[in-house]
């Protein structure tokens, strides 16, 4: 396996041009005024965004490959920011939970960046688990060491669980609600990338390259008609692998995540992406169905 350590993607001697991305600006101006009361939590918060950054910075890329995909996952990433910062907000969180939501958030694909230099590759099964991987990181990088030791651990357990299948027993009602808002706030930016972009030609290489999209797996239409989150596992296809997203809204955890992805169209955006078939438009009005009265089915 693959070192992490010194695996850049630059060329020494190469400049890129730094021009910070609309993503970036709009998170910036979102989020920085909304996060973490007094000077010494700001100082704090405003460090660890510098060093991310700096990090992700790292990799960028004269491989047209590589950068495309590099720069996928950074907007998502500032883009979660601030779908956790909103939701936060409309929970009613306060600020240091404000904080804590969007520091998560910008670290929970921290390991997706040498993944892709690595492997070029975002497949988890195919390399290294990118929860695991990126609280490594974190720990290697120092990134957290300025923080008090709860939040250090709170962080690191969110961004460890957050791509897991299902979150374990045990967790303490403050851990518990962090991992679930980077749950839905990731959830919902995916939804909008998948939704919204080919994602093939986005170059992101989870979707299985076989068989056309007509083909599908059985179990996953009725895991989706008996309301049931899919597993990677069961994926063959690019069919399969919408099924499997679309399966994801059985699994949110905040009603205000079902109304934004329901608002903004993103499930509709992902449906239409299906073949015509009255098996999956049994599939589409389930679902329909489902998002039309969500509250007890929701936590």
């Amino acid at each position: 396996m693959p070192e992490l350590s010194n695996t850049k993607c630059r060329e020494p001697g190469l400049t890129l041009p730094v021009v910070e991305s609309g993503v970036l600006i709009r998170y910036t101006r979102a989020v920085r005024g909304r996060v973490m009361a007094g000077d010494a939590g700001n100082r704090n918060y405003m460090d660890i965004k510098r060093r991310v950054e700096s990090f992700i910075r790292n990799y960028y890329s004269p491989d047209e490959f590589l950068q495309r995909n590099i720069r996928l996952k950074e907007e998502h990433t500032y883009r979660v920011a601030e779908e956790s910062v909103r939701l936060a907000e409309h929970e009613g969180y306060d600020d240091h939970r404000k904080a804590l939501v969007s520091i998560i958030a910008l670290l929970h694909d921290i390991a997706r960046f040498p993944q892709m230099a690595l492997y070029r590759t975002f497949m988890d099964r195919e390399t290294r688990d990118h929860g695991d991987w990126g609280c490594d990181i974190i720990l290697a990088e120092g990134i957290l060491d300025d923080l008090p030791r709860e939040d250090r651990t709170r962080i690191l357990t969110a961004v460890r669980l957050h791509n897991k299948f299902t979150l374990p027993d045990g967790l303490d009602d403050e851990t518990l609600l962090y991992c679930r808002v980077i749950r839905d706030a990731d959830k919902i930016d995916i939804f909008h990338v998948v939704s919204s972009m080919n994602v093939t030609e986005q170059g992101v290489s989870d979707e299985p390259p076989v068989p056309a999209d007509g083909d599908y797996n059985p179990q996953l239409v009725r895991n989706l008609l008996g309301n049931i989150n899919a597993d990677y596992r069961q994926v063959h296809s690019r069919t399969d692998l919408y099924l499997l997203q679309l399966s994801w809204i059985y699994s949110l955890n905040f009603l205000y995540t079902a109304r934004v992805i329901s608002e903004r169209g993103y499930l509709e955006g992902l449906m239409a992406k299906l073949p015509e078939d009255s098996v999956l438009n049994e599939v589409r009005e389930h679902i329909r169905t489902f998002l039309g009265d969500p509250v007890s089915r929701i936590r």
